[in-house]
């Protein structure tokens, strides 16, 4: 197959810690590892290593208008694949972005139209955009997205979501749609059938994965972890990556006394994670996840997941077998869990081992055949 990326990612990269750059780049390496010629757009690229049958393209003059560089980058991806299609005969175009709605549906005119994988937060109740009134030039731009969406989402040839549930909603609004679902990909960097048995009594690692922003709740993990420590355990606590909450969390720490078990580490690489999930025993997720590759990413390594029962994770854990769901985000909970866990070393091992068990149907030679089988059915489709 020849297949155009119209829009791959807002930052397409293979090693950066960004999380939906590093979810597109998989799909489309698995693609072309199974030698389809893939070519992309992104306006900002990162990739250290060449991939062959794998064509990025990017744009070397950045929109100066923030509220309208969606539209700008979609004329510039257009001017693109009107050249290549001088040369090159596609059968698909593509755009991944899966955070929907925030951008303009890409579609070009007499060629197969493939849309996603979407976030798993689409359902038939989100699906449609709705977007805010005003007068600021940014309103303008959000109205002319929704028009733009709202018209073309049924004339979408395929729709791909990142959930079954996500989905079986979505046919209910769209009935006449082809919808497939098409996991994440995560491929770890290191090989393993199963963790040691953890000794607590050194020390019990808990760790943070994602961006500071508010609605990730990195206070609250900060004192999750007080808590533990208050218990009488040895604890250390990990946060890793970057944003606006950092400086609150900082400060905590410091007031509070915390800074010799609650550690700030940064970004990591993507080659790094794996490492670092490996020393981990849990990964603690205090927000409804709408992607959750950090999840798969613990659980590829028997780091094992305690979070909110909603939305991704409830595609990737079974409570109790291969990690943990809780009802509701509250502090006490996710202490007592992990106090319970702790005193049950063989339990978190059980979870553990299954969790790596379970990560293996996310690897791109799975995703890869299933994708694959997925588009030649569409192509084949009058």
């Amino acid at each position: 197959m020849n297949i155009y990326v119209v829009y791959a990612s807002d930052f397409l990269t293979d090693n950066m810690p960004h999380g939906e750059g590093l979810i597109s780049y998989e799909l489309l390496k698995s693609l072309a590892n199974k030698g389809h010629k893939i070519h992309a757009f992104s306006p900002n690229v990162k990739i250290s290593n060449e991939i062959k049958n794998l064509f990025i393209y990017t744009s070397n003059v950045k929109c100066n208008f923030p509220s309208w560089k969606y539209w700008y980058y979609r004329s510039e991806s257009i001017k693109i694949y009107n050249k290549l299609s001088k040369e090159v005969t596609f059968d698909l175009v593509w755009q991944i972005y899966p955070f929907g709605h925030t951008i303009p549906i890409m579609r070009i005119p007499g060629i197969k139209f493939v849309l996603g994988p979407l976030y798993s937060k689409y359902t038939e109740e989100t699906i449609i955009y709705r977007p805010k009134l005003g007068f600021k030039i940014s309103n303008f731009s959000d109205i002319f997205t929704a028009i733009n969406w709202n018209l073309n989402l049924k004339s979408v040839n395929l729709i791909l979501t990142e959930s079954v549930k996500s989905k079986e909603s979505l046919l209910n609004y769209l009935q006449n749609s082809y919808i497939e679902q098409v996991p994440v990909i995560v491929n770890s960097s290191i090989e393993i059938s199963q963790r040691r048995l953890p000794n607590f009594q050194d020390s019990i690692n808990i760790s943070f994965v994602g961006n500071f922003h508010p609605s990730k709740r990195l206070l609250d993990f900060c004192k999750l972890a007080e808590r533990i420590k208050k218990e009488g355990y040895m604890i250390n606590a990990y946060i890793v990556g970057e944003g606006e909450d950092q400086s609150s969390a900082m400060e905590y720490c410091a007031i509070n006394g915390m800074n010799s078990y609650v550690h700030f580490i940064g970004r990591l690489s993507n080659s790094d994670i794996y490492d670092f999930f490996k020393s981990m025993h849990f990964l603690i997720t205090l927000r409804e996840e709408s992607y959750g590759r950090a999840i798969v990413e613990a659980m590829s390594v028997g780091t094992v997941n305690i979070c909110v029962n909603k939305l991704a994770a409830k595609e990737f854990i079974v409570n109790n077998i291969n990690g943990i769901l809780l009802d509701k985000i509250n502090i006490e909970d996710y202490v007592d869990t992990i106090v319970k866990l702790v005193q049950e070393p063989e339990t978190w091992s059980k979870i553990s081992n299954e969790a790596i068990y379970t990560s293996k149907q996310f690897r791109s030679e799975k995703v890869a055949i299933k994708l694959e089988s997925i588009f030649k059915r569409l192509i084949k489709i009058n």
